[in-house]
């Protein structure tokens, strides 16, 4: 099949425009560009890998299980680049936290985890890594997940609370959780783990 786009600078500009418009909250618009840019860039499954992930990404933000269960079907059954693995599985976990199946997510965002560069992301990524395992009863390694958290001595605009959690969910040890040189509170839009199922997702935060 023929390519459509011939300049390789463009296909870096669409998938610009399409995060940016996720980011800023525009997930319509954004499934459109990015459904736009799998139909242009057909028979490059690198670019279109990324762009799918991404459009699942949008329905799982749009409340709309059933779509982006039907693109992550299409994204297993074709090859897919190396950019594109990371996106989905960064995406799959975000859509199986979305459903509440916190065991199926966490081998996803484990490797999601591994492949984020930024150490500030992975602090982030961690701490909700953290929440899942307490959600599936597995304490010991929420307890590792929030000692990296604390590990990566997160400046306080972060805001972590990951000594505070570990304390109050008995995932970390009082006495252990003291080695964190200040307290950190949760944001408004951060679950209170104590009380509520996990309901942050990986687009929360990348």
């Amino acid at each position: 099949m023929a390519r459509k786009e011939f300049n390789p600078f463009l296909r870096h500009a669409w998938l610009l425009m399409g995060k940016a418009q996720f980011q800023q909250g525009n997930f319509i618009e954004a499934a459109s560009t990015f459904n736009y840019i799998s139909g242009l860039y057909a028979g490059q499954p690198e670019i279109v890998s990324v762009a799918r992930a991404y459009l699942a990404r949008c329905y799982v933000e749009l409340e709309w299980p059933y779509d982006a269960e039907d693109v992550f079907h299409k994204i297993q059954r074709d090859s897919t680049g190396s950019e594109g693995k990371r996106e989905f599985n960064a995406s799959y976990a975000d859509y199986l936290i979305f459903v509440k199946q916190y065991k199926e997510a966490i081998p996803y965002l484990q490797k999601t985890v591994k492949k984020e560069k930024s150490k500030q992301q992975r602090a982030r990524l961690n701490f909700l890594l953290g929440q899942l395992y307490h959600e599936t009863g597995n304490r010991a390694e929420a307890y590792k997940a929030l000692r990296r958290v604390i590990r990566a001595n997160p400046p306080y605009e972060l805001s972590f609370n990951a000594p505070t959690m570990g304390k109050r969910t008995g995932a970390v040890r009082p006495q252990n959780a003291g080695s964190a040189s200040h307290i950190l509170s949760i944001p408004s839009n951060w679950i209170d783990v104590i009380s509520a199922p996990c309901s942050a997702t990986v687009s929360d935060i990348i």
